[in-house]
């Protein structure tokens, strides 16, 4: 086991690939697809000639231009072949070739290389790509990029130091206006996760290992509505001390935690934030100590010793609340919240829902205006009085005090 180090120091080389026809006849068609997307030219004479002009037409027409995916290659007419080579050195492209009635073969003549490549040995410290080995991503600004999927390979940690200002993966969405399909994500199964990179996109998944991941910062993110790093991952353990952090947080994806702590490192309210999107797993533990956490997945306990929990969608099935916030959006019932001198706000949706236990202590606060919420077992103030606690139920309502 070896500790090895990102550089990015691999020359950028164009990818270049080269489509051949054969056995052509006319009314034959001839395929070439990218990202889902065909570009179709049907022969009108049986030449190998006809197919490669008639291609290189339609990929390289500026009155109908194909889609952008094919644009970001210069397609070439050989006669007897067609070639497309990237327009920018060191990015790959994938495209593929399919025929009716006759044969168009693809070969890939030379391999896009470049300092973003993350298979590419000379872009690590030993010359070679990492394997079962410590990973250190720091004192660089060069970006990981591509081919990323990597999930073949279990380095017992990987550590990304606050002097890393690269980006780690790809938006969703490319420069060039297509939903992007390479790899959006470094896939890794690593043990441990150490986190405070201050590029402005981090995007990790760590598979289907069991990896406890901490987060001590994160850049400002360059994707809006999203947070700076995104994660991914099965049997994830994750403590968020400072930054912008998102789980399963696009559409589409999902992950697992088994257990996440929220905290702060100088600031109690503004230094950490957690979104768990719908595609996150039920959370059997959350515990904050400050920060922010957005839910869009039920959390099956929590325990609030500062910061403010939203609850947008699923549930909580039980909160102690100690001196925290839970803001609660969801018509899912609660089962069970119990506050020391935490805020319990249902102010923001006036949608009905159900709290099936709701016990407060002194210093807590109950923000319902609209009475949205149907306790069921009824309010109960454990060792203090209604004047120990805020109480915001709205205006005209009757308090019927019965026996414990």
């Amino acid at each position: 086991m070896a500790t090895v180090r990102w550089i990015g120091a691999a020359p950028a080389i164009t990818q270049l690939d080269t489509f051949t026809p054969s056995a052509v006849d006319v009314s034959d068609t001839f395929t070439i697809t990218c990202n889902g997307k065909d570009v179709v030219f049907t022969a009108t004479a049986g030449t190998v000639a006809n197919v490669t002009a008639g291609l290189v037409a339609l990929l390289s027409s500026t009155t109908s231009p194909p889609p952008p995916e094919f644009q970001e290659v210069t397609w070439t007419d050989n006669v007897t072949t067609l070639s497309c080579v990237a327009k920018t050195a060191g990015k790959p492209y994938t495209f593929t070739s399919s025929s009716v009635g006759g044969g168009l073969a693809r070969a890939a003549t030379r391999a896009n290389s470049g300092p973003n490549d993350v298979s590419i040995g000379a872009n690590w410290s030993t010359g070679t790509v990492p394997a079962s080995d410590d990973i250190v991503i720091d004192s660089s600004a060069i970006s990981m990029l591509y081919s990323l999927a990597q999930q073949a390979v279990t380095p017992t940690s990987v550590t990304v130091g606050p002097n890393y200002s690269g980006q780690i993966g790809l938006p969703a969405i490319s420069g060039s206006g297509y939903a992007e399909y390479r790899e959006q994500y470094l896939r890794y199964a690593p043990t441990t996760v150490t986190y405070a990179g201050k590029g402005n996109r981090a995007r990790i998944s760590t598979e289907g290992a069991t990896c406890a991941l901490t987060v001590n910062d994160t850049g400002s993110s360059a994707d809006p509505g999203l947070p700076c790093l995104l994660l991914k991952g099965t049997v994830l353990t994750l403590r968020v001390n400072k930054g912008t952090v998102g789980v399963a947080a696009q559409p589409t994806e999902t992950a697992t935690l088994v257990a996440a702590t929220v905290s702060y490192i100088v600031n109690q309210d503004r230094d950490a934030s957690l979104l768990m999107g719908s595609g996150c797993a039920t959370l059997p533990s959350l515990t904050m100590a400050g920060g922010d956490v957005t839910a869009y997945n039920t959390i099956s306990a929590s325990l609030l010793q500062g910061g403010t929990l939203n609850q947008i969608t699923g549930a909580q099935t039980a909160c102690v609340n100690e001196r925290g916030t839970l803001v609660y959006r969801s018509i899912t019932t609660m089962a069970s919240y119990k506050s020391g001198q935490g805020t319990l706000d249902l102010s923001q949706d006036g949608r009905a829902r159900t709290i099936t236990v709701c016990e407060l202590g002194k210093g807590s606060s109950l923000l319902d205006p609209l009475r949205s919420a149907t306790f069921t077992n009824k309010v109960k103030l454990v060792h203090c009085a209604i004047g120990d606690i805020d109480l915001d139920l709205g205006s005209d309502i009757s308090l019927v005090p019965t026996a414990n």
